[in-house]
């Protein structure tokens, strides 16, 4: 098979730095092979290519083409004693012209009559030259409409109203009319009428003496609003009214002083309290050391429950517990251990109630099973597979004394799909995704590629 064999090359390297005795060397900026010189001086030589001598010098030539001519001579300094065109020098006066395809010389225009396609008639002072695409020629026009133009180049506008002055009040709007041509054609001032205007409100500003506050139950005072106004608390059972304030009158069981309102004063306070319905509007301080709730079913609002507000030392730990008896009574819950860096455990078995702490050294603790499947950046779960993924934020690290697999790794998975090898193997990717086993080759024999695959075989320069 014939065989690529490839000298020392560039893409953007002019001209190499030094090349060894007789080392070929090709660059495509300027594409031109070079050759080493053979005593061992490192000179580089031009040898082939395409050559741009730039600026001539002794001995060289302009070089034709593949048709015979040159494609374009640049010269800095040109002092020709005569341009020929069409095989000839032209006439006195006469201009080179180009029609396109080809170069010749031709008249100068010395006036605007002499353009083919110009027609012009009785010019009117100040006409213009208009193209008639009909025609195919310049035509002169005086230019008409809203606006004039003298042979000087001054435009005059017509005038399109005679009202020029300034326009609206206090009392009155501008109403303007503008034409298509975006010219003022009539001004006018109109009147303010407020009863048409866009959000007009009726009764919006009435007299102060036809409004009157009224009192409603339990107060006292009102009156139009001519004049400030007051409002008294009606005093009744319970409540007493004076220039301090509205206040609780103090009765059978009720407590009132600076401190606030207390209910159940009266009754022991050893003595239990019970209320047929509670309801409080403000804040609940409830202090002791034991609240129980015993109720069929708890109702809160709040989404977020705050657990352990007075754990500013991290010395507690944060969750909750239920009981449960299979015969001796156990305790289970899930909580946040901060004597084991804030991890989170699900415990079961637990004999020992928790208190401020879960008492994890006890022999009955144990941790409890969570039947779940999982989600997370890293790590998915279902019925019927495991994916561990690591991306740019998340390590995955898999430590096993021994990994066995029945069947090898296949190479879409970042195995090879093989199982054994042979003393200088080389793995090479197949047309499958997969792998296969290239053995070493021949004394001699070098690795390549035919174009379709890699293989050892000898260098072959082919034929031609």
């Amino acid at each position: 098979m014939a065989n690529l064999i490839q000298i020392k090359r560039s893409a953007t390297t002019a001209i190499p730095s030094s090349l060894g005795d007789g080392e070929l060397a090709y660059t495509s900026n300027g594409d031109i092979l070079y050759i080493g010189a053979p005593d061992g001086s490192n000179t580089v030589t031009a040898i082939s290519g395409k050559r741009y001598p730039g600026t001539l010098t002794a001995n060289q030539a302009l070089v034709a083409n593949s048709t015979s001519g040159i494609d374009k001579v640049i010269v800095a300094n040109l002092q020709p004693t005569g341009i020929y065109a069409n095989g000839a020098l032209g006439t006195s006066g006469q201009v080179l012209s180009s029609n396109g395809t080809g170069v010749y010389w031709n008249d100068v225009v010395t006036s605007i009559t002499d353009l083919s396609d110009t027609n012009i008639t009785s010019a009117a002072n100040g006409a213009l030259l208009f193209y008639d695409n009909v025609s195919s020629k310049w035509i002169d026009n005086e230019l008409s409409g809203d606006a004039t133009v003298l042979n000087t180049g001054v435009i005059t506008l017509s005038t399109v109203n005679d009202d020029a002055g300034s326009y609206g009040d206090a009392n009155s709007v501008a109403q303007i009319t503008i034409n298509e041509k975006g010219l003022i054609t009539n001004a006018s001032s109109v009147d303010i009428d407020h009863d048409i205007l866009l959000n007009f409100v009726a009764d919006e500003h009435i007299a102060h003496s036809g409004v009157t506050l009224t009192a409603g139950d339990g107060l006292s005072g009102g009156g139009d609003i001519t004049s400030s106004r007051t409002f008294n608390v009606v005093a009744n059972n319970g409540i007493t009214s004076n220039a301090d304030g509205v206040f609780v009158t103090s009765g059978t069981g009720v407590t009132v002083n600076s401190t606030g309102v207390h209910i159940g004063q009266s009754v022991g306070t050893t003595d239990n309290v019970i209320f047929n319905d509670l309801t409080v509007s403000g804040n609940l301080d409830v202090n002791g050391t034991l609240t129980t709730i015993d109720t069929t079913n708890l109702s809160v609002s709040d989404s977020i429950i705050e657990l352990s507000r007075d754990n500013g030392a991290d010395t507690l730990d944060i969750g909750f517990y239920g009981t449960y008896n299979d015969g001796t009574e156990k305790y289970t819950g899930l909580f946040r251990d901060q004597n084991d860096s804030g991890v989170y455990k699900l415990f079961t078995g637990l004999q020992v109630e928790p208190t401020a702490t879960v008492d994890t050294a006890n022999n009955t603790f144990g941790l409890a099973t969570l039947v779940s499947y999982l989600n997370s950046s890293a790590l998915f779960s279902n019925s019927t597979v495991t994916n561990i993924t690591a991306n740019s934020t998340v390590s995955v690290a898999l430590t096993a004394n021994t990994l066995s697999l029945s069947t090898a790794l296949a190479g879409t998975s970042g195995g090879t799909g093989l199982a054994s090898y042979t003393a200088e193997d080389i793995i090479v990717a197949n047309s499958t995704n997969g792998f296969r086993k290239l053995s070493v080759g021949t004394d001699g024999q070098v690795l390549q590629s035919n174009g379709s695959a890699l293989l050892y075989d000898f260098l072959d320069g082919g034929s031609f």
